[in-house]
């Protein structure tokens, strides 16, 4: 590895992409696309992640708002992207194999650069608001980086698969090996071979696995005799307590640790497994302890006033840390919406909610607009998955909208219809979900399509 980033190193500055230059990344998963990211953050650049590179109208988008100087990505990527004229303009950074020979320098040369010159700028999934392009500076990345790596068991023969591309980034940076699998499709989950994941899992000894619920669940059905490893991971989405049981049946882990937060703000809170179980009967959704980097509020915004509220009372979730976001990439509007200074500091607010319990750990709420029947949406939806054959569930506006797995059938179906007779409105469909965890439901979405469906 240290070969491959002095050669991309000394041939990336060979090009000029030094000193704040900005690339696009449109590679897939491999060794020497890391190499190449730690080759080009060495050489002071930005680098940029669009959220659904897959697909061109995103990566255009994204394109007109930061104007990138270079693509990094393959050679197929490269003669697609001659297609659409804003990208033949950009420089071509390949990946291909460099001989030791390439790397002139005894040591990888760090550039000088200011802690708040941008390191990372990658877009937000956009489940609870349009998707923005956020701002990683290089002393936000160090933050986050010492704020994440208490949470992995580090030991001699760690191994780890995981489906969260900067994970990959923090193992290089602690030392912990990483397997990169092909098998899961990071542009779009539900399209993996779990199967073969699960195979080369058990084959290849993995000892570490940090996923999203979606793929531990997925994973954990297509195991069939249990397993041993030392860690899990898991963040990204809501777990819930019946998915933890589900992977525990196939996934025996000495340390199960669930992790709650977001794009512009990871971690939050965390909580062991055991924790969350000892939990489930908790109105809502238990996600556990303040990370210790990180300050929390639980509030009610009237205008410019920020309200604090009672333990038990629930409100909005706002962070401030040093790992946590200030600032979206051109975007006024994006900074006025979710951000608010308050007691002299930038807080992030998540657009989650939650409430504080009396052990002052956090229990997530869901949307409160969305309460129904005394409910908090998070535990309905808790509650609706227990059902047998029910991959996703959520009730929006009065509505039920149930996402059924792939094996269940009229029986499923009818059996929930008995178990819930209070909901007069169900819609058996496909949830809209974000592309990277495919584990957040995108309410806005469902709200629009009522409306739309009302007025015809």
């Amino acid at each position: 590895m240290k070969t491959l980033v002095l050669g991309f190193q000394a041939k990336f500055k060979g090009k000029g992409f030094i000193n704040s230059k900005k690339i696009l990344v449109l590679h897939p998963l491999s060794i020497e696309m890391y190499a190449s990211l730690l080759a080009l953050l060495a050489n002071g650049c930005t680098l940029v992640f669009v959220e659904e590179w897959t697909n061109i109208a995103d990566v255009k988008m994204a394109q007109q708002k930061i104007q990138c100087d270079g693509v990094l990505c393959t050679t197929k990527v490269r003669l697609i992207s001659w297609l659409y004229q804003p990208f033949r303009q950009l420089k071509w950074l390949n990946t291909q194999v460099i001989s030791a020979a390439a790397a002139e320098e005894e040591d990888l040369f760090i550039a000088e650069v200011e802690e708040d010159q941008a390191a990372i700028i990658s877009f937000t999934s956009g489940t609870g608001s349009p998707s923005k392009a956020i701002i990683r500076t290089h002393n936000i990345v160090n933050a986050q980086f010492a704020a994440l790596k208490s949470y992995i068991v580090v030991s001699a023969d760690a191994c780890m698969c995981t489906n969260f591309p900067v994970v990959i980034l923090l193992n290089l940076g602690i030392g912990i090996s990483t397997f990169i699998s092909s098998h899961i499709n990071i542009s779009a989950l539900p399209q993996s071979d779990f199967k073969k994941l699960a195979d080369e899992i058990i084959g290849n000894k993995i000892t570490h696995l940090s996923f999203s619920p979606f793929v531990l669940y997925r994973l954990s059905q297509n195991i069939e005799n249990p397993i041993s490893i030392k860690q899990i991971i898991c963040g990204g989405a809501a777990l819930f307590p019946v998915r933890i049981n589900q992977i525990q049946d196939k996934l025996k882990a000495e340390s199960f640790t669930i992790l709650y937060g977001s794009s512009e703000a990871e971690p939050i809170a965390h909580c062991s497994a055991s924790e969350a179980l000892l939990n489930e009967r908790t109105n809502g959704l238990f996600v556990g302890a303040v990370d210790g980097f990180t300050e929390l509020k639980i509030v009610k915004i009237e205008g410019e006033e920020v309200i604090l509220c009672n333990p038990e009372e629930p409100g909005e979730v706002i962070v401030t840390g040093k790992h946590v976001v200030k600032n979206y990439m051109d975007s006024e509007i994006a900074y006025q919406q979710n951000k608010i200074v308050y007691e002299g500091k930038i807080w992030h607010r998540t657009g989650d909610y939650a409430y504080f319990n009396a052990a002052h750990q956090v229990i997530l709420t869901g949307p409160l607009k969305y309460k129904y029947n005394r409910m908090y949406l998070i535990e309905l939806e808790k509650q609706l998955v227990l059902m047998d054959g029910v991959l996703f569930a959520t009730i929006v506006d009065g509505m039920a909208y149930i996402q059924m797995d792939d094996n269940a059938g009229t029986k499923e179906r009818e059996s929930f219809k008995r178990h819930f007779p209070f909901l007069k409105d169900i819609v058996f469909t496909d949830l809209p979900m974000d592309k990277r965890h495919y584990g957040k439901i995108k309410y806005r979405v469902l709200s629009e399509m009522k409306k739309n469906t009302e007025t015809r």
